[in-house]
């Protein structure tokens, strides 16, 4: 039986009116993330928080949908930082944006590009100083927040 992985590059963003995000809101939105993966048990094989959006590069379940695993990261993000902030109302912009993945070389330039996207901000030197990214779980060097799942590619000629 043939097995078709679907990998999506999402980029979603926090409302205007909910920013600045906190070095500790970056971490309950990883840790949402995780939840969700959890609960729904997608491969996550990359993620960065910024301080006004999340990058994801995933493959759901088969039998899961991009939309639905989005509503749950945004939703208990949310409502885990509304807590903590002792505020309520919207917090994610409604819209994201998606690209499926479909070669090896897409997926590298995606995780490159998620890596390389606070260095490109001016925020930091080298990828390896943003604690909240998948680097360390594709470069030696550190922990990664969240372990990401291993993708092997079919060998093409």
């Amino acid at each position: 039986m043939l097995l078709t992985v679907r990998i999506f590059f999402i980029t979603t963003h926090v409302l205007p009116s909910a920013l600045p995000l906190t070095p500790t809101e970056y971490e309950i939105i990883l840790l949402a993330v995780a939840t969700a993966r959890d609960h729904r048990r997608f491969a996550l094989l990359g993620y960065l928080v910024m301080p006004n959006h999340l990058h994801l590069l995933f493959a759901p379940a088969q039998s899961d949908t991009l939309s639905g695993i989005l509503r749950e990261i945004k939703i208990t993000a949310s409502k885990r930082i509304h807590a903590a902030r002792k505020t309520s109302g919207a917090f994610w912009q409604p819209r994201s944006f998606d690209r499926i993945i479909r070669t090896r070389d897409n997926f590298e330039k995606a995780l490159l590009y998620i890596h390389l996207n606070p260095v490109e901000a001016n925020l930091i030197d080298h990828p390896s100083k943003w604690r909240w990214s998948s680097w360390f779980a594709w470069n030696a060097g550190g922990t990664p927040v969240i372990p990401i799942d291993l993708i092997e590619w079919p060998i093409t000629d």
